[in-house]
């Protein structure tokens, strides 16, 4: 898979490249990559990210779905979420400035976005959210200490998944703007459909927006 590799890693720099330049890349990257059981399919991905993290100045955010637990891909996806918004929210309190003013951009942008309404919404499905931007206790989930790792739950989501997939995309859209972000997860023949829908959105929502998809990278 040498050459495979090559070419995954000459994705990750093309967009470095368009980012330095200010070139516009035209379009959301997405990589897909296939093969047999056993092929060596997840460890190339995982070599991948591991290097444009390391060595680009990435921020991956890896995650893998599980053959026979179907049922579980609404909760990997929210659980990485999580991650990706508890990361911004450690910023706030960084010593390094450009990490807290980015921080605090990325607040702001996704209180203008998403408003106050969607992040009523959000906040079921990414908890962490209410630690990022204010949300209504009274109607919002809370995101106490363990909290902040509550996988997705339909019983508390009365509000469609299609328009949590839509509000996932902008939040997604948001955080792309500044810092390279890239997104991957393993396995994607287990996922659920309206997760591969949810996955799908995202792609479609960063590739609209012209300085989200100039530093956005999904590997699947």
């Amino acid at each position: 898979r040498k050459d495979e590799l090559t070419s995954l890693l000459g994705v990750a720099t093309r967009i470095e490249e368009c980012t330095r330049r200010g070139d516009d890349i035209g379009k959301a990257q997405a990589v897909f990559v296939s093969g047999k059981g056993g092929s060596g399919k997840s460890h190339l991905v995982g070599h991948v990210s591991t290097f444009i993290s390391e060595v680009g100045g990435w921020n991956v955010y890896r995650a893998k779905f599980r053959r026979g637990a179907v049922h579980e891909s609404k909760d990997i996806v929210s659980v990485l979420f999580n991650c990706v918004v508890m990361d911004i929210v450690a910023m706030k309190d960084s010593e390094n400035r450009e990490d807290v003013e980015y921080s605090r951009a990325v607040s702001s942008a996704i209180i203008e976005v998403i408003g106050n309404e969607g992040l009523r919404v959000l906040s079921g499905f990414i908890p962490s959210i209410s630690k990022l931007v204010e949300v209504d206790p009274g109607q919002g989930a809370s995101c106490e200490a363990e909290d902040c790792e509550r996988p997705y739950s339909e019983n508390d989501m009365k509000e469609s998944y299609s328009r949590v997939s839509h509000l996932v995309s902008a939040l997604v859209a948001v955080i792309a703007k500044e810092r390279l972000i890239c997104l991957c997860f393993d396995d994607l023949q287990w996922a659920e459909s309206s997760t591969l829908a949810m996955l799908r959105q995202i792609i479609i929502s960063v590739g609209q927006d012209e300085s989200s998809r100039q530093r956005f990278l999904f590997l699947g």
